[in-house]
């Protein structure tokens, strides 16, 4: 295929950004098609989802703020398991489980 000068110059300058703008990319929650991921982001950050016309109107906003997540139940600890080098009790200070949000997220270095 071949181009004039003008036309490739046309076709390639569609995909550059002016000066001062960023491409932003969204994946993850970030994507449209996430929108039941963003709002439970959103409910972690104790913001008010996103919701199309018709559910804003049959959606009412939690009595309590606290109720907007869901906590885990705290685990049940019967007995701490013993330590695989010394045999000697372990002192358990928590027990993470899959999906639990850290308290003390992690910060650099």
């Amino acid at each position: 295929m071949k181009l004039e000068p003008l036309e490739f110059m046309s076709r390639f300058l569609q995909h550059t950004l002016p000066t001062g703008f960023a491409r932003i990319r969204t994946f993850g929650w970030l994507h449209p098609s996430a929108k039941v991921r963003a709002n439970r982001v959103r409910a972690l950050l104790r913001a008010k989802p996103l919701l199309t016309p018709a559910e804003q109107q049959t959606w009412l906003p939690p009595a309590d703020p606290e109720s907007e997540v869901a906590q885990p139940p705290a685990p049940k600890i019967s007995c701490a398991p013993d330590c695989p080098r010394c045999h000697t009790a372990m002192l358990l200070v928590g027990i993470w489980r899959g999906g639990q949000i850290s308290l003390y997220p992690h910060r650099p270095p």
